[in-house]
């Protein structure tokens, strides 16, 4: 047992000197959680069928749209960059946000869910609002709340009224622009309720199946839900689309709405040149990259630094824009969402909100996305502190993100020995051929994902051991797959997968704990009885909710 970086209890986890957690989150505002825990919580206890669609099923935004007005309308007091998309939502708000604070503006940043405290959602400038400053935004807003809720006859539910908090928090801060991530969808998401001449840009980042019972039940479905938060006369970014069908329906969305024009593919206008390797360094991963900016993108930028009379290329030459850059967000996917990021960021520097942010510039690009803030549960790495392995704690939860674990994972810990990877125990930068490490799985889920799609991705990981637990999602057990639901979905997925696993087969040992604190310490003491066990790995997925409790309990 070692002691935490962030306090000084014992903990089985160390956190990185960077640790994204300000100081300010780690007490809770038990007053105004409390309040807000009365309202209807559909994160605790699962989204109706079709509420995210844009029908009669969907969910009423009229009653969302009163309840700004009552508010005195602050969603209209900002400009905003507008996200929705399936996977790479809170990558994409991290390193915009990131780019945007390092231009100099103040930019407040709206995300869900939060993993270890609330306060993790209302953000301004990379600092979490504090406990104070929440109690006292509840304090003055209060009244009007309730009294809408009443007129309302109790059909606002906690997403929408912390929506609506979130937006007044950054009208009264007096925000530049705010980076907003919709909860679940677009089209009827809460956070929709922005109007189009504040939105500076929509960004849909990659569609894929989570929520699809909420959302109408297919990809199609999925991508139109998606598509609603896209604005009359604003640009459009889409991030890369791995489903073809998705893709379909966005652009089609986008030609019914005379937008095909607003359109920018961020994988056309901004090209990934270099995908280097990944490497950690005082517990933090790093990934050297390379990115080529498009005709368009150059042009952007040179025009916002003044620069218009720059001759200008063809595709990516000697006179477009290259970035190189360290990334802390790793792994393949992260580069994509890199570009999306880079893409917005273009489309900012010169037609955001009907007026540009100038201030935007190719270095200010590069010093954002380098210090993105390190995001809890997107691949993040802490030291076991009693055998000095790590853990690496990351939210996947649908097949896809499972799968882009797996890809990250298996970049840094390849199966064999023979492969000319940097040791990712030493910082020192010399290409050493590291020893196999064993890998242990902690997994607990939901019980309305894909159990099944998900075990299937994280077979390829080949753990020594699997540990299966459960854990309240957003508080309550409703949702909380069971333990031996999970044994059965892994085990039905070793079927399906057979001989596709790739590397050295393993069998790993399986087993239940009644906790995540549990499991991790089993977990850790199975990996000490392997060789190689000290140096071990533990994969800690399968919900935020998960890696929440982690860092929480551990």
């Amino acid at each position: 047992m070692l002691r935490s970086l962030t306090n000084q209890t014992t903990h089985l986890l160390k956190l990185p000197s960077s640790s994204p957690f300000p100081a300010s989150t780690s007490r809770y505002s038990t007053s105004a959680l409390d309040w807000l825990a009365a309202f209807n919580n559909y994160e605790q206890k699962g989204v109706p069928d079709a509420a995210g669609t844009d029908t009669a099923d969907g969910f009423d935004l009229a009653r969302v749209h009163k309840l700004m007005q009552a508010l005195d309308s602050p969603h209209t007091a900002f400009p905003a960059v507008h996200i929705a998309g399936t996977k790479g939502k809170g990558s994409i708000v991290s390193m915009l946000s990131s780019i945007l604070k390092h231009s100099g503006y103040t930019v407040g940043t709206y995300t869900s869910p939060h993993v270890v405290s609330f306060h993790e959602r209302m953000a301004i400038n990379g600092t979490s609002i504090t406990p104070d400053a929440l109690d006292a935004l509840l304090s003055k807003y209060k009244s009007t709340i309730e009294s809408s809720q009443q007129s309302e006859k109790g059909a606002l539910s906690h997403f929408e009224i912390v929506t609506a908090l979130a937006f007044r928090y950054f009208a009264d801060s007096k925000v530049d622009i705010a980076v907003i991530e919709t909860g679940l969808g677009g089209a009827r998401d809460a956070t929709n309720v922005l109007p189009a001449e504040t939105v500076a840009a929509a960004v849909i980042s990659a569609v894929g199946h989570d929520h699809a019972g909420a959302l109408g039940g297919s990809i199609e479905t999925i991508a139109a839900a998606k598509a609603g938060i896209m604005k009359q006369n604003r640009p459009v970014v889409l991030g890369r689309q791995p489903e073809t069908a998705a893709g379909q329906v966005l652009v089609q969305h986008a030609r019914k709405n005379d937008l095909i024009d607003l359109i920018h593919y961020a994988e056309k206008e901004v090209q990934i040149l270099k995908e280097g390797k990944i490497f950690i360094d005082d517990g933090v991963a790093y990934q050297r990259c390379k990115f080529g900016l498009s005709q368009w993108a150059t042009n952007a930028l040179n025009k916002s630094s003044g620069d218009e009379d720059q001759e200008i290329g063809s595709g990516v030459g000697e006179n477009l824009v290259e970035l190189d850059v360290s990334l802390r967000l790793v792994g393949k996917h992260q580069l994509d969402n890199a570009s999306t990021a880079i893409t917005t960021s273009a489309i900012l520097a010169t037609s955001g909100q009907g007026q540009a942010f100038p201030k935007i510039t190719k270095e200010s690009i590069i010093q954002g996305l380098e210090n993105a803030p390190i995001l809890p549960g997107r691949f993040q790495i802490c030291r076991l502190e009693a055998n000095q392995g790590l853990a690496i704690l990351d939210g996947a939860h649908t097949p896809e993100s499972a799968a882009a674990l797996v890809d990250t994972v298996r970049t840094l810990f390849p199966f064999s020995a023979d492969k000319n990877e940097k040791n990712i125990n030493s910082g020192d930068g010399a290409d050493k051929a590291p020893p196999p490490l064993p890998v242990a799985l902690v997994l607990a889920m939901a019980s309305d994902k894909d159990l099944t799609g998900v075990c299937r991705e994280l077979r390829q990981l080949q753990p020594n051991v699997a540990v299966f637990t459960e854990v309240p999602i957003a508080g309550g057990k409703t949702r909380s797959a069971a333990p031996g639901a999970l044994v059965g979905a892994w085990q039905a997925a070793g079927m399906m997968v057979g001989s596709k696993t790739k590397g050295r087969p393993v069998r790993a040992r399986e087993m239940i704990q009644a906790s995540i604190k549990a499991a991790v310490a089993r977990a850790a003491a199975e990996l000490k009885a392997l060789p190689n066990g000290d140096k071990g790995v533990i994969v800690v997925t399968g919900s935020m909710h998960a890696v929440g409790t982690a860092l929480r309990d551990l």
